[in-house]
């Protein structure tokens, strides 16, 4: 089941935030922040331009979504964009991602938005969550690059 997350989830979702985290390519150069992802999440909630979901499955949390609607740095046209989707990796596989994705691109559209954006930059099954992407739609239109600190390679 997909559904709204609650001030309830939000311990929850930032311990399966940090889950992500340690999987990614940002676990050494970005030390987790709980306080801080607790302060997004929070605010998230609290905005109607946010986006707080999470899926279930048995009664517990899977999975999750967190995104934002804003006008875009040039225009006043809407355009929803990512922060992050994440299922843990016993239900990788199944449809929870793609449910958390078609629940955004709903949310998105309900609110104006022109663009729906997703990225993927943890460098976890890139591949395969660019076909799922693109089974859902969306398009590939550009590239992220990045100088990291030289301290840390």
């Amino acid at each position: 089941m997909i559904r709204p997350a609650t001030a309830a989830d939000v311990a929850t979702i930032v311990a399966i935030g940090e889950a992500m985290h340690d999987e990614s390519r940002y676990r050494d150069p970005l030390p987790w922040c709980a306080p801080k992802v607790t302060g997004l999440l929070d605010w998230l909630l609290a905005s109607d331009d946010g986006l707080v979901l999470v899926a279930e499955a048995g009664g517990a949390i899977v999975g999750g979504f967190l995104g934002m609607v804003e006008d875009h740095w040039c225009s006043r046209a809407r355009v929803a964009t990512d922060f992050a989707l994440y299922v843990v990796p016993e239900h990788r596989g199944s449809t929870v991602a793609a449910r958390l994705l078609g629940a955004y691109i709903t949310w998105a559209r309900d609110r104006g938005a022109v663009l729906v954006q997703a990225g993927i930059t943890t460098g976890v099954h890139v591949e395969a969550t660019s076909r799922l992407y693109e089974r859902m739609g969306f398009q590939r239109v550009g590239n992220l690059f990045e100088i990291g600190d030289p301290k840390h390679g």
